[in-house]
């Protein structure tokens, strides 16, 4: 196997386990949301994971950037991280884990379809082929039997 395959492989596997990883994310949060409130739980599951990475910094040695000459829009993932975790935390207890990554996995495959087709956020191009949408419309199909 060449060096360019196990890359590869290890990618698809890291996105695969990231996926795993967030619905233990979300389901420990919306626990310790129901426990106190969801406010309070997004808050430390934002605040453990800054000092954790922190120390990890620290210990690396890694260098610091300056944050007032950060572009606003590096920002957006801290807070959209914030959010996403938030709804999930009130979501997943009424409809579930599956229902909600299913909807995850809907506005998921939407968005980065759009991302790639149009090139934009300063992607290459990847049109969407018509292969890609007979799985679309397989995974779509799926998730309307969930609700049935």
């Amino acid at each position: 196997m060449l060096e360019s395959e196990k890359g590869e492989i290890m990618v698809k596997f890291s996105a695969f386990l990231a996926g795993i990883l967030i619905i233990f994310v979300n389901y420990l949060n919306s626990v310790m949301g129901q426990g106190s409130s969801v406010f309070f739980a997004t808050t430390y599951y934002h605040l453990s994971g800054f000092v954790i990475f922190t120390i990890i910094l620290f210990l690396k040695k890694e260098s610091f950037i300056n944050f007032k000459e950060l572009q606003l829009r590096y920002y957006l993932p801290g807070l959209f991280s914030v959010f996403t975790i938030l709804i999930a935390s009130f979501v997943m207890p009424v409809i579930g884990a599956t229902l909600l990554m299913a909807f995850n996995l809907i506005g998921q495959t939407i968005t980065s379809n759009l991302i790639d087709h149009y090139g934009l956020l300063g992607m290459p191009k990847r049109p969407l082929e018509k292969k890609k949408l007979i799985g679309y419309s397989i995974i779509l199909l799926g998730i309307i039997i969930m609700f049935l």
